[in-house]
Formats: C-alpha cells, structure tokens, sequence
C-alpha cells in the first residue's frame, strides 16, 4: 500500500503548476540524484562536487554526445576505498528529448587482496550497465531508464521526476526498483538549490534493509560546481 501511495505523491508534485519566474539553467541538468540523465553534457565543461562530503567526483564533456565521471570514497577510518569510472553517450537527442547509454565500473582502489564491503576485490571489480531516456525540459521532466548488475545478477528499472518550484529551486526525485524479481524498491527525493553554476541538493533516501521488513531512511548532502563556458 505504501508504495502506490508514494507514486501518487510524487505524481501530484510533478504536475503542480510551476512558478512563472524565470530561473537561471540548472547547472546540474544532466544528473538526478546519483543517476545520469538522458542530457548531454556539454564539451568543455567540468563538475566537481561530493556526496555527503565523503565521495568526491568529478564529470567532464569530451563531445557533443560523450562524457564521463569518476570519483573516489573518503571515508574515514575505513580501510576499503570505492573507486568508480563512468561514461554516458547520448544517443540521440532532439530538443527536449534525450536517449542515452552508459556504464559504470566500480572497484576497491586500493587493492585490498579480501573483499570489500561490497564484496569487490581489484580482480573482480562489479559493472553497471544502463539506458535512460529524459522527456521534458530541466525545469519539468521525466527520466525513465533500465540497468543490469551483472556481479549481482539483477535487473533494475528507475523512474525519475525534475519540478522547478521557483527560481533556483527545484525538486528532484529519483526512483529505483532494485531487483525486478524481488522487487526491492529504492527511493531519493529531494530539494535543489542552485545558480548559474552552483548547485546543492537536500533530501533524504529510503533503502530496504536485509535485517528487517524496515526501510532505512537517511538525509543527503550533495554540492556540486560546474565549471566551463556559459
């Protein structure tokens, strides 16, 4: 019951009528919460930004259709170090409307020779797989993409949502379904706050846990820059 009333929660929000203010262009329109959208991201710019503070990354256009982003774990006291390298090629793209494909590569970067806490070791590291499309403008739109873990043997579907709420404001809200088969439903949703080339996201995210029926629900922080023409 909860999860259908999330759905109609969340399609409520995204056809509140919007604000007639003009906004400056998000800087942060080819990403949802972690999940690349369909957008293409522009050649010659570079987003640096973290998550939570404890994983920094960064994102760079190479072409008109290609970019890519990697960034490291850093967290304290911890002697496993997430490591990961990404790439998105637009497809195709026509106004408002965007395919793209990617991947991703994850790994233990600093060679521990026992898995680490996600069971990766550098010989084996684990690969995301995925296809998005975007539907709509970065002031209102939705992202519907599909991914495949193959380390874990699992399918994944997303759907995401983007609401300009006001000037500099926006609300951003990305959906996964972890495992199509047993059906492990992943939700982030969350507040935008951004200028010209500044953007940070508030919210909080909801992940089913392995040692109860619970769902573990946690607060994010992410700060990003983008550098590069305007």
């Amino acid at each position: 019951m909860r999860r259908p009333l999330l759905l109609l929660v969340l399609a409520g929000l995204f056809c509140v009528p919007a604000a007639a203010q003009i906004s400056p262009p998000d800087p942060l329109a080819t990403r949802l919460v972690l999940t690349p959208t369909a957008r293409p991201m522009p050649p010659g710019h570079v987003a640096l930004g973290s998550h939570a503070v404890v994983l920094p990354h960064a994102s760079v256009g190479l072409h008109t259709r290609l970019s890519v982003t990697g960034g490291v774990s850093a967290l304290p006291l911890v002697d496993d170090h997430l490591g990961y390298l990404a790439a998105k090629w637009v497809v195709h793209t026509d106004g408002d409307r965007s395919v793209a494909v990617g991947g991703l590569v994850m790994t233990d970067v600093f060679g521990s020779s026992r898995e680490s806490w996600l069971d990766l070791t550098p010989d084996e590291p684990a690969a995301v797989f995925y296809a998005v499309t975007t539907l709509g403008p970065p002031t209102r739109a939705v992202t519907f993409g599909v991914y495949t873990l193959p380390i874990f043997w699992q399918l994944g579907a997303l759907v995401g949502f983007e609401r300009e709420l006001g000037p500099g404001l926006k609300w951003v809200s990305e959906n996964h379904i972890v495992d199509l088969i047993d059906t492990e439903f992943i939700t982030s949703q969350g507040l935008r706050f951004y200028g010209r080339r500044l953007a940070i996201d508030l919210g909080v995210v909801a992940v089913p846990t392995e040692w109860s029926d619970n769902t573990a629900i946690g607060p994010y922080l992410s700060v990003a820059y983008n550098f590069g023409p305007r």
